[in-house]
């Protein structure tokens, strides 16, 4: 089986980049990596990393819903039959594993699958794995997001906007049409989800698209009445989106799709 893991990177993550294709030598050394680099320079040590595979590069940022769906696109051209999404600011450990999850996300009806993170190598010390697998509707790209190649068109069939929460958004679409999504508790992996840099400048920049508020509400960060200390962006002040925020329209379609499937 061909599998191979997708990250996109901004220029500014850099120094992170190449801890996370270091931190993937160490633990998957024979698991190549196609790398979507958007506004780093030409002679970067990226590009010449012992884990690059693949190399797609762009002048500017693309966002990460865009980013991921030309990788994906690429990888799917090149015969992989599951990817593992992950972002720059990861790092693999002893404690990650994520063939349990690649295996996983091939069985018929599962969509996509996400391995355990914490922020931290010290918080990593404090986890409690089981090898078992657990249904969540909305899942996160996590300690990495695995998908079989016909889920990943169903991801395709959806449009392409400047998604604030593109997790979230193929949780929905993968969800809508029938798909069990998935979290492995057997691995864990160091993420510093939201840190400074990367995501975060594109996101700031101006108002990015939410999920269909037909299958997912979405919740304000701040109350009413609170002012933006941060400069953001119009309209991305909102948490990212929990299971419970799918409206029993989403259920339902979901339902009706899995009758199909199963």
């Amino acid at each position: 089986m061909k599998w191979g893991i997708c990250i996109i990177s901004m220029g500014d993550r850099e120094q992170g980049m190449m801890k996370v294709l270091d931190s993937i030598g160490e633990v998957h050394p024979s698991i190549g990596v196609t790398a979507v680099l958007q506004g780093y320079p030409l002679d970067s040590p990226v590009h010449n990393h012992s884990q690059i595979e693949k190399v797609l590069a762009f002048p500017d940022a693309l966002g990460p819903h865009s980013a991921r769906v030309i990788g994906l696109s690429r990888m799917l051209d090149e015969g992989y039959e599951v990817i593992v999404n992950m972002d720059d600011d990861m790092e693999l450990v002893p404690e990650t594993d994520l063939r349990p999850s690649v295996l996983r996300s091939r069985v018929r009806g599962i969509g996509l699958v996400s391995n355990a993170w914490r922020r931290s190598p010290k918080n990593i010390a404090k986890a409690t794995l089981e090898r078992k697998f657990i249904s969540q509707p909305i899942v996160e790209t996590g300690g990495g997001l695995a998908y079989s190649a016909s889920t990943a068109e169903v991801i395709l069939r959806g449009s392409d906007k400047d998604y604030l929460y593109d997790d979230s958004e193929w949780s929905l679409r993968t969800y809508l049409a029938g798909l069990v999504n998935q979290r492995y508790l057997g691995s864990v992996a160091v993420h510093k989800s939201m840190s400074a840099g990367g995501r975060l400048s594109w996101v700031y920049k101006k108002k990015r698209a939410l999920c269909d508020e037909r299958y997912l509400t979405p919740r304000p960060r701040l109350r009413p009445g609170l002012t933006v200390k941060r400069r953001d962006g119009e309209g991305n002040t909102y948490r990212i989106y929990l299971t419970s925020d799918l409206t029993p329209m989403a259920h339902q379609l979901h339902k009706e799709n899995r009758a199909n499937i199963q």
